[in-house]
């Protein structure tokens, strides 16, 4: 079992994702290998409210740079869900404590 937050990482707080905000599209960070499915059932559990629709992204690599030394940063997604509307606070409130007591997901694969 995979638990919510080992799917969804943290929320996008950007100057584009705010203006989606406002037509009811949370955008989030998640894991590279998460699948919709698995997505969808943690976004639902997160906000608790259902889904319409689900589209993912994913990110390129960005190259790093220390000094002389040149590496990549970790392969990312980003997906974008449409709500139903919500009241802003609603939207916005993203506490570990507003989650029932084990807030575990489904799926095939396991991450540890």
């Amino acid at each position: 079992m995979t638990s919510v937050f080992d799917v969804i990482r943290k929320p996008l707080l950007t100057e584009k994702n705010q203006g989606l905000r406002d037509k009811n599209i949370q955008v989030f960070e998640v894991a590279a290998w998460a699948n919709k499915h698995q997505i969808q059932e943690a976004v639902e559990l997160l906000l608790q409210a259902k889904v319409k629709k689900i589209r993912t992204v994913n990110l390129p690599l960005q190259t790093k740079r220390l000094g002389r030394f040149v590496g990549v940063s970790g392969k990312r997604k980003k997906p974008m869900s449409n709500l139903p509307k919500l009241s802003k606070r609603r939207a916005t409130n993203f506490r570990a404590d507003n989650l029932p007591s084990s807030p575990r997901i489904t799926g095939t694969r396991t991450h540890s």
